[in-house]
């Protein structure tokens, strides 16, 4: 995002003219009132690439409350502007080409109008721009003729929090400064850091029902904070910073006490004690058997909507849970009424009550209940750790919308993840879309196609400790003639899987397992399959080998196992992925003419499945 300072001019050399004023979006001016140029303080200039998002742009905002909106509404990842609506106001201008505003106030009446500046003379970027300009709010009572609201400044009153225990001291590894905590409110987490960090002084007795511990780090220099309390309940660090050249960074943990308090550096202290969950959803399902697929816990929406789909209750089931505040915990039972509860320990630990009433007259299936807890301060549930996801930001997004007589444009999308620049050249062919096409390096990244006939389409991308890439849609549940789309391009460090699914990797394969062996048995050798793509038969085969070896592991799901003979003294395969997704297979046979072949020779391959369409062009079944 850029900013700039700048005075906007009205209309060039005939700023006062009727024909001018006429192009203000909030109308003719009055008789008699003469346009002042009002001052721009600051732009904040951006562009937006779903263009669906562009209706209902405001004229202006007046608060922060209104200005976290707009950025939620645009899934603008830029960090939000620091405006003081105390003195500001903002006007928001939006162009599908490029457009700067003009701001006039009215003397006399208070009322600032707008009109649009001249368009740039270069290409329209996918999407649409933005112009937040800041002006200032002072004499401003209505803006295009609608009132702005008055906003009061708050001061809060701070008071000095003495620390109870107070240790300094410094870490070598710099790299262990990335994930420090700020603060910490149970002992085992104190413990843990204690240790990571090899501190040598003695850890400091905390009453973590009374006190906190806050934590300061600095890297090259030496912090001095103090610690405060506001009228609002929020705990604050302020101070100073020396430089110092030593490695590594320098430490402070201080103990505060916390009572009274409500937040930490703006973040809310989590409740101990019994939780009461923001959406509880009770229900029975007839099919016993489907109770065995519910999770104890649920933190990401792909998994939540397929439970769903299985349990078919997607009409009671949010599609917009923020798995980043919150959490699904699951209980069921095969008999009676099921009531739960929750509650949270100093350690993070959820603990779930659960309480089944006799059933009388007892009905086939189970009972479950679906509690949805805010994530805050969770660590474990049921001492079972939440897995840890790593948000992934997209390198860039390409969205737009298809209608009806499109719709025969899905057919055309060859799969939902492209890792090759082919494919993204004929998705980009095959759709037909305007917008300039991403540079993708396919050695680092990944595209992902998300589609939804709704309204709506916000995909988030989570990274977990496994290395699978969980890629949640997020769409609105309403149906609307078309679809829409969003093209993501994704870094892939670290990235093992995307939503279970292994990545296909076009070239060389490398086999999962392989097996070499030997047969006289010329009948099967020469009517064997090239492939197997399911496990009975390919057990059934291995029966036929008469071998007594035990059979490779194979998963007719993300597997297939590919076999090859050949009447010679030596055998060797090579496997090769083309972009297309068929696989070549290359033997490679030597005969010794001094030595005598002995049957056939044969090598099974059992090869990840990701990617493969056919085997030498023969397609999977």
């Amino acid at each position: 995002m850029r900013f700039s300072h700048l005075i906007v001019v009205v209309c060039a050399l005939f700023a006062l003219s009727s024909v001018c004023l006429a192009q203000y979006t909030g109308g003719p001016p009055g008789p008699n009132t003469q346009p002042v140029t009002v001052k721009a303080v600051q732009q904040y200039t951006g562009s937006v690439p779903d263009v669906t998002l562009m209706v209902n742009t405001p004229d202006f905002i007046a608060d922060a409350a209104g200005l976290r909106a707009l950025w939620t509404s645009w899934k603008l990842t830029t960090p939000l502007p620091d405006i003081d609506f105390t003195k500001m106001i903002a006007s928001v201008a939006v162009s599908r080409g490029a457009q700067a505003v003009n701001y006039i106030m009215l003397v006399g009446k208070g009322d600032v109008r707008t009109a649009p500046g001249m368009p740039m003379t270069d290409p329209p970027p996918p999407g649409f721009r933005y112009t937040i300009s800041t002006i200032v709010r002072d004499g401003i009572k209505t803006f295009n003729q609608k009132p702005v609201p008055l906003i009061k400044k708050i001061v809060l009153a701070k008071t000095e929090l003495l620390a109870v225990a107070e240790i300094s001291g410094t870490v070598d590894d710099v790299a262990l400064m990335a994930d420090a905590p700020k603060y910490i409110l149970d002992d085992k987490s104190l413990q843990d850091l204690w240790a990571k960090w090899k501190i040598t002084d003695k850890m400091p007795v905390v009453d973590f029902k009374k006190q906190i511990a806050l934590i300061v780090t600095v890297a090259g220099g030496v912090a001095e904070p103090a610690y405060f309390i506001d009228s609002a309940g929020n705990i604050g660090i302020q101070g100073t910073t020396t430089t110092d050249e030593s490695p590594g960074f320098h430490y402070t943990i201080a103990v505060v006490s916390s009572v009274g308090a409500k937040s930490i550096f703006g973040n809310n202290i989590p409740y101990i004690g019994p939780q009461t969950p923001s959406l509880l959803v009770k229900g029975s399902i007839d099919d016993e058997a489907l109770m065995t697929m519910a999770p104890s816990f649920i933190v990401d929406a792909t998994v939540l909507d397929n439970l769903a789909k299985k349990w078919d209750i997607t009409d009671k089931i949010p599609y917009d849970l923020d798995f980043d505040k919150k959490i699904v915990v699951i209980s069921t039972s095969a008999s009676g009424d099921l009531k739960t509860t929750y509650k949270l320990d100093a350690t993070g630990n959820i603990s779930i009550g659960s309480s089944v009433s006799i059933d009388f007259d007892p009905v086939p299936g189970f009972r479950y209940v679906i509690a949805v807890l805010n994530r805050e301060g969770i660590k474990t549930i049921s001492g079972k750790p939440i897995p840890v996801v790593k948000k992934l930001t997209p390198a860039a997004q390409v969205s737009g919308s298809k209608g009806a007589d499109e719709m025969g444009q899905l057919g055309a999308l060859q799969a939902d993840v492209i890792t090759v620049a082919s494919q993204l050249n004929d998705l980009w062919r095959n759709w037909n879309i305007n917008d300039n096409m991403p540079t993708v390096d396919f050695q680092k990244q990944a595209v992902i196609i998300s589609v939804t006939p709704g309204s709506q389409l916000a995909p988030t991308f989570n990274l977990d400790e496994k290395g699978n890439l969980i890629a949640i849609t997020n769409q609105s549940k309403d149906m609307q003639p078309g679809f829409r789309y969003v093209i993501s391009v994704i870094n892939m460090e670290g990235v093992k899987s995307i939503n279970g699914r292994a990545i296909p990797r076009f070239g060389v394969q490398t086999p999962v397992s392989v097996y070499n062996g030997t047969s006289n048995d010329q009948l099967i050798m020469t009517t064997a399959p090239p492939f197997f793509a399911r496990k009975q038969v390919f057990s059934n085969f291995w029966t036929a080998l008469k071998t007594n070896d035990k059979m490779p592991d194979f998963d007719e799901n993300t597997q297939v196992a590919i076999f090859t003979s050949a009447q010679s003294s030596e055998l060797t395969t090579s496997y090769r992925l083309d972009t297309q997704g068929n696989i070549e297979v290359v033997p490679a046979a030597k005969t010794d003419p001094e030595v005598a072949p002995v049957g056939f020779r044969y090598i099974i391959a059992v090869l990840s499945k990701a990617g493969i369409k056919s085997v030498n062009g023969k397609p999977l079944r």
